[in-house]
């Protein structure tokens, strides 16, 4: 009875640290753009319930690209990455992008932007240069983060502070995610996009180690008589 008792209390104890890693570390989601476009379109952000475009792939480079077809025209991440991803809350999202011209005051707009339904977050992390730069917008409450409210009316967006609640709503059901193409107000730049990722919280090495001690914990406990 004994020996059943702690081979049971053992068995738990795997499922329990197999759970925490699974849930600390959810599978990455990723477009790397090697053959296609991965279904990414072109959206106009000022009007998300019309009609997109699919991105133009680049074979030579192996990006998808866009010219300014919109009036804030903007890159369109495909179902894959949409839905419930509450589970990267304290992720990241990175991705490299360029544009072929910009606003001398183009860092007042933002970098990528989350949807879900009415309610949309826009992450500032500055605009790109002419070659490729990279992005990491980690997915936590930040100065970063500001909710849109609305927009004036040369087409900027109103803001407020995104809570952590904002962010953890929005992730849970994401309708859209869209990095911003568009960094030239007058004029045809030329946008592209390579090597998206969305991934989850990578635990702490204390984290690991902790998990580890279980493991050995429950192996010692499965020796025994």
């Amino acid at each position: 009875m004994k020996s059943s008792h702690v081979f049971k209390s053992a068995a738990a104890a795997t499922l329990l640290i197999t759970a925490t890693v699974a849930q600390a570390a959810p599978a990455p989601v990723e477009s790397r753009f090697n053959a296609d476009t991965e279904n990414w379109r072109v959206a106009n952000l000022l009007s998300l319930s019309a009609a997109s475009q699919a991105a133009s792939f680049e074979a030579g480079t192996q990006r998808i690209s866009t010219n300014d077809l919109f009036s804030w025209t903007v890159f369109a991440a495909p179902a894959k990455f949409l839905g419930n991803q509450s589970a990267f809350l304290g992720g990241s999202l990175s991705f490299d992008l360029s544009d072929s011209l910009k606003d001398t005051t183009a860092d007042i707009f933002p970098t990528l932007v989350l949807q879900s339904g009415a309610n949309l977050l826009a992450w500032f992390g500055g605009a790109p240069g002419s070659t490729m730069t990279s992005y990491s917008a980690v997915l936590t409450a930040s100065p970063a983060w500001q909710k849109i409210v609305g927009y004036e009316v040369t087409g900027l967006p109103i803001l407020a502070a995104a809570s952590s609640a904002d962010l953890s709503n929005v992730l849970g059901a994401l309708q859209g995610i869209y990095i911003n193409a568009d960094w030239k107000t007058a004029g045809n730049d030329h946008a592209e996009l390579d090597n998206v990722n969305l991934v989850g919280v990578v635990p702490e090495p204390s984290s690991w180690l902790m998990l580890l001690a279980g493991l050995a914990a429950v192996a010692i406990a499965r020796r025994r008589p």
